[in-house]
């Protein structure tokens, strides 16, 4: 009996083809249907085997390269052969010599495939993973997780209770998590959804047709629970993720909903369409604030205004806008604003305003800037960053807020309310300037709640500006981190260079993530420091691979308060390295005015510069200098 080359991808074949294609491409099935992709540097088993809603065995990364093939495909590609001599390739692995070869070309026999279906109104969406943004499928997708989330959280009042109450603690009620279409994604310890509400969901959907999960894959509402990027992180944490791998749910049980155990806010632009999801632990243990992750996926977090959809109408009878860091800050201030349909406060869900933001900002007719950031260091930059990014306008800033208080902390009490109206001529008013030429310091009055009884407050309004171009007080000339958190990756492997590159770029990611506050004196020996120039000019960037020694030897120089005195030997135990790569990198730090060596007999002290007048950008040295 003679058969096609369709016939061969049905799912009867599903155990041989698995076989087959472990040994083209060199690689194992785990847990039967998931393996490191060969076409990639994947770390965590992209690759899947899979069958179709046609029951056609079908091959999907969903990596580094989001490819989609059967198995004829992986031949073509491993072989670089023909499509004929693919099909007698797999048939001769099957023992079938009656095969009825097609001598057409594949891609017009894919084309007229998906015809065929189309006119059979056969659904198959087809992701085109090179789009540059969202489409309405993956908005879709984003909506329907944000709807889910907040309908599951309204619909049992009584089995989360504790979210309403952390959320009431924190100023929002039930009426503003209507409003706000704020939900809750249970944890994975909850015995229905075990951290798979969204995906439970979905399931039946995903298993009759697998390429639809990839809208919701693409804009991280799933992660994969055996993530190897956790186990070099934090071992205990992904062995507690492995636990909860589900092998009875196909190829779907190695992955569960992005914001498990997360209080959920949709996040909307300026024409009210969902751009993402921000999610809030209810304790303050690991990461509290959570955005949805942009590598691989279609997520653009820059320049998210929490509330802009809201407000726009506001800023732009206004003129005015209230910026706030945080999500709790935007509420606080959503409190105390009387006109809730003309809102004029957005959340820049972060410390800094991109200029596209000011941009945005000013085309809704934006004059009046009221910056309320914490009043800790990061909040005072982005303070003065707006100010560099706004011209002809007036900035000003939240000025009776104490050191690290934030907003949400300062309102928290408030109950009088505030009207546009009133802050914007508050704003205009701050324009005049006294007969001394200083600016006129301005206020509202408000009333706190205080074991009931009304008390006057006042939130004072400063001007960004200061008299005589001074800046404002408080900024630290350094950015602190934790030793134990880059040790480990201070080494080098100079035979294994894509996982050197790996160190090097989990390095410079850490170094962009400093301590929100420096650690107390008495903490400071578990840290170490480096001058906030060094890190927001970007120097570090050009000391290429000498940068894992560089913070080695300014770790080691800061922990002894003096000078190094050890030899290249000493050196290289500590960077897992030889001598002689030690030798060259000293050698390239010292040329760029990055290290200084003192010579005494063959003792050697080494100290550490961060600036130099000489050029800093240091070549990587090629395998003879370092091997």
């Amino acid at each position: 009996m003679t058969v096609s080359y369709q016939d061969l991808k049905h799912k009867t074949y599903l155990e041989p083809t698995k076989v087959f294609v472990e040994s083209l491409l060199k690689i194992n099935f785990v847990g039967s249907d998931r393996a490191h992709c060969p076409f990639h540097n994947d770390k965590t088993d992209s690759f899947r085997i899979y069958v179709n809603g046609r029951d056609e065995i079908r091959f999907h990364c969903f990596g580094a390269c989001h490819g989609d093939w059967d198995v004829y495909d992986l031949i073509m590609r491993k072989e670089h052969c023909s499509f004929t001599q693919a099909q007698r390739t797999f048939a001769s692995f099957l023992g079938i010599d009656t095969i009825e070869v097609h001598k057409g070309d594949k891609k017009k026999l894919d084309a007229q495939e998906r015809i065929e279906e189309e006119l059979k109104e056969i659904e198959e969406p087809v992701l085109r993973l090179e789009t540059d943004g969202l489409t309405d499928k993956h908005r879709n997708a984003i909506q329907d997780a944000a709807e889910y989330y907040h309908n599951l959280l309204l619909k049992d009042k009584e089995r989360y209770q504790t979210v309403f109450s952390y959320l009431e603690k924190r100023g929002v009620d039930e009426e503003t998590i209507r409003s706000f279409a704020i939900g809750f994604c249970p944890s994975l310890e909850d015995e229905v959804y075990e951290g798979r509400a969204l995906l439970k969901k979905h399931l039946h959907e995903f298993i009759d047709d697998y390429l639809s999960f990839q809208y919701f894959n693409k804009t991280s509402l799933f992660r994969v629970l055996d993530d190897q990027s956790i186990k070099e992180r934090n071992s205990n944490l992904y062995t507690y993720y492995v636990s909860h791998i589900d092998y009875t749910m196909r190829v779907y049980g190695g992955f569960v909903d992005y914001f498990f155990n997360r209080i959920t806010f949709p996040v909307f632009n300026l024409h009210g369409q969902i751009e993402g999801i921000i999610g809030r632990r209810l304790d303050n243990r690991g990461i509290r604030w959570l955005k949805q992750t942009q590598e691989g996926t279609l997520i653009r977090s820059k320049g998210w205004l929490y509330g802009i959809d809201k407000s726009a109408r506001g800023i732009r009878e206004y003129q005015t806008v209230i910026i706030v860091e945080g999500i709790f800050d935007f509420f606080a201030f959503y409190n105390i604003l009387e006109n809730k349909d003309r809102l004029m406060v957005v959340s820049t869900l972060g410390s800094t305003i991109d200029k596209g933001s000011m941009d945005l900002l000013a085309d809704l007719g934006a004059r009046h800037y009221i910056i309320a950031f914490d009043w800790d260091p990061a909040g005072r930059r982005g303070i003065l960053d707006a100010v560099e990014n706004v011209n002809g306008s007036m900035v000003s800033y939240l000025g009776s807020l104490k050191e690290n208080e934030d907003p949400a902390d300062k309102l928290k009490g408030l109950v009088s309310k505030i009207s546009g109206f009133g802050i914007r001529h508050l704003q205009k008013g701050m324009a005049v300037k006294s007969t001394s030429g200083k600016p006129v310091m301005a206020s509202f009055l408000v009333q706190r709640q205080k074991k009931e009884k009304l008390l006057h407050d006042e939130v004072v309004l400063k001007p960004a500006t200061m008299p005589e171009g001074k800046p404002i007080e408080g900024d630290s000339k350094d950015f602190w981190y934790k030793k134990d958190d880059i040790l480990r990756y201070l080494s080098y492997d100079h035979k294994n260079r894509a996982e050197l590159n790996q160190k090097l770029n989990t390095v410079k990611s850490f170094l962009e993530e400093p301590l929100k506050y420096p650690p107390d004196k008495q903490d400071q020996k578990d840290y170490f420091s480096l001058p906030r120039k060094f890190i927001e000019d970007e120097h570090y960037l050009r000391i290429g691979d000498a940068l894992l020694l560089h913070l080695r030897l300014a770790i080691e120089q800061q922990t002894r308060a003096r000078k190094i005195k050890e030899t290249d030997a000493t050196i290289a135990g500590w960077l897992s390295t030889s001598r002689k790569t030690v030798f060259v990198y000293k050698d390239k730090l010292k040329r760029a005015g990055l290290l200084n060596i003192e010579m005494t007999g063959r003792t050697q002290r080494l100290s550490v510069n961060y600036f130099t007048s000489k050029p800093t950008s240091i070549e990587t040295p090629g395998n003879d200098d370092t091997r």
